[in-house]
């Protein structure tokens, strides 16, 4: 077995370096401030998808690379070797959760950093799309269980934040958002960290999940596109309804 890459990998490598010696800053702001923290993350952003590279593995007509699982790996690699902010973030979720048509939406999500970097959790945000059939109820977020699996250790639910927002979009009219206080810590580079929440009706009514855009029927934990993150109010993993 050749283990060795391809001479097109090894141009991607040689490509990929010498775009990050090129566009790499060496004034990144400390975490603490955090509007600058802000416009310069904002600003990595926008070069690394001007470049392709912010949804590499995503087709070329859509803004990515159409990069292959070998060239992901060599790209987050050159993303660690240059000590750049961080990308590489992704979400998890595990489908297939109580009944699809009952008083309860069941997530659990897994927030995972590919990036090399620990990132502060206080500047992201998650999205889960959803239809509410229990109009006009008011919705309520109820924590589970929220683990630092780097450490597995509790984060406490004083450091998670949430809020509904309404919405018309494809199989879509409202989205809870989760995110985390100053004091909720990092997820650390090359870990995760693990949500599990309910939303539900403060009053009576029944969500039917099945036309839901974020559900996932699947009963397994799977990349899912459907529920979205957010870096700064960043899109960047998943795609809106």
């Amino acid at each position: 077995m050749d283990l060795r890459f391809t001479p097109e990998e090894e141009r991607f490598r040689a490509e990929a370096r010498a775009w990050l010696e090129a566009n790499r800053s060496e004034h990144e702001p400390p975490e603490h401030d955090l509007e600058a923290r802000k416009t310069f993350d904002m600003a990595w952003q926008r070069r690394l998808f001007d470049a392709g590279y912010a949804g590499i593995s995503w087709p070329k007509e859509f803004g990515g690379r159409g990069a292959t699982l070998i060239e992901q790996a060599i790209f987050s690699s050159e993303m660690a070797r240059a000590d750049a902010p961080a990308s590489g973030l992704r979400a998890r979720l595990r489908g297939g959760l109580g009944s699809a048509s009952d008083a309860r939406i069941e997530a659990q999500i897994r927030l995972l950093n590919d990036s090399g970097r620990d990132v502060p959790l206080s500047e992201l945000t998650l999205r889960y799309w959803y239809t509410d059939e229990t109009t006009p109820s008011a919705q309520v977020f109820e924590l589970g269980a929220a683990t630092d699996e780097s450490n597995d250790r509790t984060i406490r639910a004083d450091r998670i934040t949430s809020s509904f927002a309404r919405v018309d979009r494809p199989k879509a009219d409202r989205y809870v958002e989760v995110g985390f206080t100053s004091r909720a810590g990092k997820v650390r580079a090359e870990s995760g960290v693990a949500l599990d929440f309910t939303v539900r009706p403060q009053g009576r009514g029944r969500y039917d999940e099945s036309n839901d855009y974020s559900y996932r029927r699947a009963p397994r934990e799977a990349d899912w596109k459907r529920v979205t993150l957010y870096r700064h109010g960043t899109l960047v993993w998943g795609t809106e309804p």
